[in-house]
């Protein structure tokens, strides 16, 4: 794979993954933290786990600035991931949603710098995409205690599909 089509097949897999998180937090928005650890959104949340996985392989390909942290720390943020979602379903929202929290704390790392890869093919879409991951991520561990910090940090979401769809046109043109 090539480093276009790797950062085609990566950008692609992050929005899908950015569409699941975003029917996850309006989940919790609209019916609690309770809710994301029953079955149907336990399944949309393995699906997010996949998507991270594919976007994992296809960045691995196209970034430059990021590939050490993509390679190291990548894989250990799904792998504490997966194991929130597991845990949470069996033992409750709260194990669950703060080892989901501490996964995207470590992606975090990642993509910042694959904000700097970003901005090689698309300043603007790179902007949307940071923006969007700072907004999501600041909310995301306010969710634990208040449910409505979800709204926010699906509006950060929906920034950073946004520039992920930015970055997508520039790499297809």
């Amino acid at each position: 794979m090539d480093r276009k089509t790797g950062g085609i097949f990566g950008t692609v897999a992050s929005i899908v993954a950015a569409l699941l998180i975003l029917y996850v937090l309006i989940d919790i928005y609209n019916n609690g933290l309770d809710s994301i650890f029953t079955a149907p959104t336990v399944y949309i949340m393995a699906g997010l786990i996949v998507s991270g996985v594919f976007a994992l392989i296809g960045y691995w390909h196209y970034t430059l600035e990021a590939r050490w942290r993509m390679q190291n720390l990548s894989p250990v943020a799904l792998a504490i991931g997966a194991l929130g979602v597991v845990l949470g379903y069996l033992y409750g929202p709260m194990i669950g949603g703060s080892l989901i929290v501490l996964a995207y704390i470590i992606e975090l790392f990642v993509g910042i710098c694959l904000y700097e890869d970003f901005r090689s093919t698309s300043p603007t879409g790179a902007k949307l995409f940071l923006v969007g991951v700072v907004v999501f991520m600041v909310f995301l561990p306010v969710i634990l205690v208040v449910k409505e910090a979800a709204l926010v940090s699906a509006i950060g979401d929906t920034v950073k599909i946004a520039g992920l769809l930015v970055v997508l046109r520039e790499l297809i043109e």
